[in-house]
């Protein structure tokens, strides 16, 4: 799992080494950690921030396809233990919105079950990611802004998103009725800066 968690399919050389049993560079995770909700995210967030000495590095992991860039190498310098965060288990879809047409879905979802789901109501995602659909989870999705090859008639994956709840170290962070997750009202908004807008491309 630690190899897993701090390697790409979408990197040629990452499964070439390891099948090759090539010198790996790149720093694997030392732990990787498999949350199941929001709160077991944002305990790990406030344990990974401690008293300094205990500190460590927590990076998500998705379906680490690698397709749009993904996870950046850490840096050298930077000599914190390393948590990775597979966000897979978090994979539901937690209410469809008939009125309105939306979803409420969690981060670790895959875009082919996301698809299957919607399917099921007579709704499509609109997105094509290619052949990493199976393994690519939504949250990576959103993380690297991934191109959507059929926004030409669907739309851009930031037109899809409507509104984002973010685990800190120091609790949720969202805007406009996610508290509940009920997403409240949905229309153009002139109130600044958008979580969603900060988050795509991350």
């Amino acid at each position: 799992s630690r190899c897993r968690a701090g390697t790409s399919l979408g990197r040629l050389r990452d499964p070439w080494q390891l099948r090759c049993g090539a010198k790996v560079v790149r720093r694997m995770p030392e732990l990787v950690m498999q949350p199941r909700n929001e709160e077991e995210v944002i305990s790990i967030l406030q344990k990974a921030t401690g008293d300094g000495a205990n500190d460590f590095m927590v990076i998500p992991v998705g379906g680490r396809t690698g397709v749009s860039a993904g996870c950046p190498e850490t840096s050298e310098d930077d000599r914190r233990p390393i948590v990775a965060l597979d966000m897979r288990r978090m994979d539901k879809v937690l209410w469809i919105r008939h009125e309105d047409r939306l979803a409420c879905v969690e981060a670790g979802i895959t875009g082919s079950a996301l698809e299957a789901v919607l399917a099921r109501e007579g709704y499509t995602l609109g997105m094509d990611a290619g052949e990493s659909m199976d393994f690519s989870t939504l949250g990576g999705c959103i993380a690297s802004k991934v191109f959507n090859g059929k926004q030409a008639r669907y739309g851009a994956l930031e037109e899809m998103l409507v509104e984002v709840r973010v685990a800190t170290s120091s609790g949720l962070v969202w805007q406009n009725g996610m508290k509940d997750r009920s997403c409240g009202s949905v229309g153009r908004r002139s109130n600044g800066l958008e979580l969603p807008g900060l988050l795509l491309g991350s």
